[in-house]
């Protein structure tokens, strides 16, 4: 038996899998059960797997494990700084987040790589099948490749929070309304009036929606941004755009729909309940929203938002991603969980 505090329970297809407040891992089955050493004496806090697919631990301090039969394969060995997004390149995952933090998929679990910037990188936009764009504070643009990463001229010191990119072109968004346009090596920087900050952007770079503080909503096209009357108090911190709608979340776990021209409160803001940071496809292929303290809902067929259950204690989730044939979510601790797509895309 672990002699130490519980922490999370899971499985490893038929076997339960327990955690402990010091790096303890318990397999049962049936009657028996034996532990397993993560060399580690930090507490471990989440477990999550699927059917097929490898079953992962996360811990303190960016600790991350899979279960390999009778022992643990740890993939990183910490600390890890907080992710704020993720994205493929050339078929390997890339994550990017506080100070700099570049981390790759290697064969062996994840590595962190040499970064060109200590701050903070925001979001990741798929500029092709080898590069990748990265954005952050204070106007960091970064480009991704799979052998190393470098600065690209900006023209801005606002901090950048998300970044989209098709066919060669680029849009950005940021902080004192902030919006970047063009392709790199010439992009340039333009303001909304009486705008804070604008945290997200989907679509892509002539046809978006981006969200911000004050229920803030724009559909922006190549030359530029009209407003969108929103009836929410709230600042929204992420947007979706899909084939049948698009959906906008933020402060005290907002949501609501964008359609027509116009907003609806699908979810009012509630005080003390956690910020939604991110809102994306879930693996049924109906959207869903993570957030801080582990909060995750999903919008079920009757348009009702039901909670998720993911495992991870109360870590704060700061994006969910659509990569090949998994969904993908990322956060603090350097957490990072994977779930296979199920809807048949």
């Amino acid at each position: 038996e672990l002699r130490e505090n519980l922490t999370a329970i899971g499985c490893d297809g038929d076997r339960a899998v327990i955690t402990g407040s010091r790096g303890g891992v318990l397999l049962a089955l049936g009657g028996q059960s034996v532990i397993l050493e993560s060399g580690i004496e930090k507490a471990l806090h989440g477990v999550a797997g699927a059917h097929d697919a490898p079953t992962w631990i996360v811990g303190d301090g960016g600790r991350l494990f899979n279960i390999a039969d009778d022992h643990l394969l740890a993939l990183t060995d910490g600390p890890t700084a907080p992710f704020w997004d993720i994205a493929a390149i050339s078929g390997a995952l890339v994550a990017v987040g506080d100070w700099g933090r570049i981390v790759r998929e290697r064969e062996t679990g994840f590595d962190i790589a040499e970064s060109p910037t200590d701050d903070a990188l925001a979001s990741l936009a798929i500029l092709g099948p080898t590069e990748l764009l990265a954005v952050g504070d204070r106007g960091t643009f970064v480009m991704i490749r799979h052998d190393g990463a470098e600065h690209i001229d900006s023209p801005t010191e606002a901090s950048l929070r998300s970044v989209i990119a098709d066919a060669g072109a680029v849009l950005a968004v940021g902080t004192g309304g902030v919006v970047v346009r063009g392709e790199v090596g010439s992009l340039s920087a333009s303001r909304v009036a009486d705008a804070a900050t604008l945290w997200d952007v989907d679509g892509v770079p002539s046809d978006a929606i981006a969200v911000g503080d004050d229920g803030l909503v724009l559909a922006i096209d190549d030359h530029r941004s009209q407003r969108i009357p929103c009836p929410v108090e709230a600042s929204l911190r992420a947007v979706l755009r899909t084939e049948t709608g698009a959906w906008a979340v933020g402060t005290g776990a907002a949501i609501v729909r964008i359609e027509g021209g116009s907003c609806v409160v699908e979810r009012g803001p509630t005080e003390g309940m956690p910020i939604l940071n991110d809102i994306g496809l879930g693996p049924a292929g109906r959207p869903m929203a993570v957030g801080n303290l582990g909060l995750a809902i999903e919008r079920g067929p009757d348009g009702e938002w039901v909670s998720v259950g993911l495992a991870v204690g109360r870590a704060n989730l700061r994006a969910i991603r659509r990569i090949d044939r998994h969904v993908y979510v990322v956060g603090a601790g350097g957490v990072i969980l994977r779930s296979i797509i199920a809807d048949g895309t």
